[in-house]
């Protein structure tokens, strides 16, 4: 039965976990400032990602390694190093995303600006991060999701 309830988290988060507070808030954000003008932004990186995730789910699967480990390994340090920066560079625009994300939220419940919002929201994020274990926030996102 726990199996079963993985996998299906895993299917559930992979499709209602894309949409998440950071995307929702900040899309519509810049719709009703730029329009359709940066649609094929939004185009280019969903098949990016699609090809990323396609690519290192298969190699994490077969080689039952991560893919930093494996390019470290192949490619060298130097490789290694800028495929770690990249994706630490990745995670932590992510996270100012949804930071921001949370605090126009926030500013379209509350009409106070959402500069104001921005510390409360990281800190929230702060406080879910450190005190949350991974296990719950996976659960939660993914039957929220």
């Amino acid at each position: 039965m726990q199996k079963a309830l993985a996998v299906f988290l895993g299917i559930i988060s992979s499709i209602g976990g894309f949409f998440d507070m950071g995307e929702i808030v900040m899309t519509a954000e810049t719709g009703a400032r730029f329009g359709y003008g940066l649609i094929w932004v939004v185009v280019v990186g969903t098949i990016g990602i699609i090809v990323y995730a396609e690519m290192a789910g298969r190699i994490a699967t077969a080689s039952g390694r991560p893919v930093f480990d494996i390019i470290r390994e192949r490619l060298g340090p130097r490789a290694g190093l800028i495929n770690l920066l990249a994706s630490v560079l990745i995670n932590v625009v992510t996270l100012v995303a949804e930071i921001g994300g949370i605090a126009i939220a926030f500013q379209l419940a509350t009409s106070l600006n959402y500069y104001f919002w921005i510390p409360l929201a990281a800190v929230l994020v702060l406080i879910v991060i450190w005190k949350v274990s991974f296990g719950t926030m996976e659960n939660a996102i993914g039957f929220l999701g």
